[in-house]
């Protein structure tokens, strides 16, 4: 008989980050799972790679979320490790549209467990525009929300960063951030961007909150065998029947969702038709 999972609630927990990211977190987990967030201590993601481009980003995101919760201190009593792990890149169907991709990964080390979600989103603010003049970045910062959306200002040359200023919050800041830039000759790409960093971006922070009460809907669906969380439907079959002329359509016919701790299987086959806009044959 398999082992019964140990339940998720009233865990301690503690977050990865160096972009305050377990409040915002914690106001999402707390109440329902009853989770301790305990104080997340000083550590350095960013050497995993920034927004801004000094450091390069060569991780994939979960390898990331891994790798900033590797980077915490042994000592610590949680039972629960969390990291979040954002891209901004184009959107997988629509690729014309930026998209806000962001992954949280979960650790559970007294059932020696994991589990991680994507959630995408076009509500955002990120955006990077080359400026020649001070009057034209500041037009551009105030088009962008700026300064409720910090921004950051950078030097390039040959593509490669020679100077950065992030968290800009205020016109005084921003002001001498450009007044240094006036100093760059005219070889050097001048350019403002949005800071994609969570703690100074409000869009940022809403998709986060969207994808960690994804997550926290996907915890609570639970193997009906071994209780252990997030089983979810896991392998697709497409091939839903068109309701004009019966043939094959390229919906999904089955999902099947399969627990990665004991095997329990189950199969969930979709009775419905498919609209004949979605069949090959009707609507070629």
């Amino acid at each position: 008989m398999n082992k019964k999972f140990i339940s998720l609630h009233h865990r301690q927990a503690i977050v990865a980050t160096k972009h305050q990211k377990d409040s915002l977190l914690a106001t999402v987990f707390s109440e329902t799972l009853h989770w301790e967030f305990l104080p997340t201590p000083m550590i350095d993601t960013d050497q995993l790679g920034t927004f801004s481009g000094e450091i390069p980003r060569n991780l994939s995101p979960l390898e990331a979320a891994k790798a900033k919760i590797a980077l915490l201190p042994n000592n610590t009593n949680a039972t629960i490790f969390i990291a979040n792990e954002g891209t901004f890149t184009a959107h997988p169907q629509i690729p014309f549209i930026t998209a806000d991709i962001e992954l949280i990964y979960v650790y559970d080390s007294l059932n020696n467990w994991e589990f991680h979600t994507y959630h995408i989103d076009t509500e955002h603010s990120a955006f990077e525009k080359q400026f020649t003049q001070t009057a034209e970045a500041l037009q551009i910062a105030e088009e962008n929300a700026f300064p409720q959306q910090a921004v950051i200002v950078s030097i390039k040359k040959n593509g490669l960063i020679q100077k950065v200023w992030k968290g800009l919050q205020t016109t005084a800041d921003l002001l001498e951030a450009l007044r240094t830039v006036e100093q760059f000759d005219a070889t050097c790409e001048k350019i403002i961007s949005a800071d994609l960093r969570a703690m100074y971006n409000p869009t940022r922070q809403t998709v986060l909150r969207r994808t960690a009460e994804k997550l926290l809907q996907e915890l609570q669906t639970f193997c009906p065998q071994c209780e252990t969380p997030a089983f979810l439907p896991n392998v697709t079959e497409k091939g839903l029947p068109c309701e004009w002329c019966g043939n094959p359509t390229y919906l999904v016919a089955k999902e099947i969702s399969n627990c990665k701790s004991c095997g329990y299987t189950i199969t969930k086959t979709h009775t419905h038709k498919a609209n004949p806009m979605y069949c090959m044959h009707c609507n070629p």
